[in-house]
Order: C-alpha cells, then sequence, then structure tokens
C-alpha cells in the first residue's frame, strides 16, 4: 500500500502539486490522466524519489520513504520514461544493457552476471527478431523507437518491483509496436500483481491497462473513479 499525506510540491512560487493526500491499493493499475502541466509527471518523479516534496510524507507499506533517495527507492519502485534514450544505452548491446538492468537492482555485486531471461521476456523478444542470439548483440542505437522501448520496459522489471511507474509508454510508439508494448504491460502487471501508475492521453490504454483512473488539474486530483467509468 502507498499513502500519500498532504504531499505538496513548489518550484520556486509555483506550486505544482497541491496538498495531495492519497491511499494506493496493492495491485492497483492507475491511469493518470489530465492535460500538460496537470502535475502528473511531477507526481509519478515525487513517488519514484527524483523530486523530494515541499512539504507532506510518503509511505510504503509501514516505510515512511520520504527523505529515501531515488536510489534507496530503487529496490522497490521501477520507472520507465516515455523517451527510451532515457532509459538504455545506445552504444551498448541489448544483451549488455538487460545485464546493466538486472545487476542495478541487485543488493550484492557478482563479478560474471549470467543473464537468465524469463520464457515471457525470450517470446516478446521473438517478436521483434527470429533469432534471439543474434537480436541480442545489437547496438541498442540500431533497434527502432518501439524495439527500444520495449527493451527498455524488460529492463525496468527484470527483477519485479512492487511499484512500477510508467510514463506514456506507448506514446512514442507505432501501432503495432504499442500494442505489443500494452500486452507485455498487462502480462507483467498480472503474473506478478505490481502496483502500477502510469501516464497517459490515451483513454483506450487507460482501460486496457487501468483499473482506477485519475484526473488532474492544476496539482490537484480531482476525479479518482474506478474502471468502466471513463468514455473513450
Amino acid at each position: 500500500m502507498i499513502n500519500l499525506s498532504h504531499v505538496s510540491v513548489n518550484f520556486d512560487t509555483q506550486r505544482v502539486l497541491n496538498d495531495i493526500s492519497v491511499t494506493i491499493n496493492p495491485g492497483d493499475s492507475i491511469a493518470v490522466m489530465g492535460r500538460n502541466g496537470a502535475g502528473k509527471s511531477t507526481l509519478l518523479s515525487v513517488i519514484a524519489g527524483m523530486i523530494k516534496p515541499t512539504c507532506g510524507s510518503i509511505w510504503i507499506d509501514d516505510d515512511d520513504i520520504t527523505n529515501w533517495t531515488e536510489r534507496q527507492r530503487a529496490y522497490v519502485i521501477a520507472r520507465l520514461f516515455q523517451d527510451p534514450m532515457i532509459n538504455t544505452v545506445g552504444s551498448m548491446s541489448v544483451l549488455d544493457n538487460l545485464i546493466l538492468a538486472q545487476l542495478k537492482r541487485r543488493r550484492v555485486r557478482i563479478k560474471k552476471p549470467r543473464l537468465i531471461l524469463p520464457q515471457h521476456v525470450i517470446d516478446f523478444l521473438h517478436v521483434m527478431h527470429n533469432d534471439v542470439d543474434e537480436f541480442l548483440q545489437k547496438k541498442m542505437y540500431s533497434l527502432s523507437g518501439g524495439q527500444r522501448q520495449i527493451i527498455a520496459f524488460i529492463m525496468a522489471t527484470m527483477n519485479p518491483s512492487k511499484i512500477l511507474l510508467l510514463d506514456e509508454p506507448t506514446a512514442a510508439l507505432d501501432v503495432y509496436s504499442a500494442q505489443k508494448m500494452l500486452e507485455l504491460v498487462n502480462q507483467m502487471i498480472k503474473v506478478h500483481a505490481i502496483t502500477t501508475l502510469f501516464i497517459t492521453h490515451d483513454h483506450n490504454v487507460a482501460q486496457q491497462l487501468g483499473n482506477r483512473f485519475w484526473i488532474m488539474e492544476n496539482g490537484i486530483i480531482v476525479q479518482d473513479s474506478m474502471k468502466n467509468s471513463i468514455k473513450s
């Protein structure tokens, strides 16, 4: 369970989040919607630890994580940005990026990491390339945006976290890649019961992934509703 209590964020004199108090239940998949500048990305950044709230507190279960760093939260929170260039290292191979993601979440480092991919990941790699071994040796910069975003998602969920934060995961993708991404996200959420918050402007994406919907305006959650209560 995640609890935000009276969380506000000010940038200089501008209040970006305004006294947000909300409970996120285990297994919730929440679509965060609203106009640009409504505070959606700031809200995810506060939960991820990239931005410290000006006031208020954030709890995960019985732990007050308000003052935890982004690195400390990385063991329970994974985040995927809209731009796959941010999530991956272009000069490295797909394999090395996956190994890097695997090591990032380990509390203990090992000298010779050995990557073991679960079957559902191998299945998705097959969708992108018939020869998975050959695909794993490709440089990330050589992949399409859709392929790179899917790899970035796999990296973010190599060791499934309690909480997954997604910033418009399909916005930059073509229709085919977007659907594959939605399938992968849906599978991971359901199999591992991951509590998920995802920003989207697409009501179809919201309905496919979400069981709960937040509408934000001026740094406030003005609507909190359950599945099928919004119209596409």
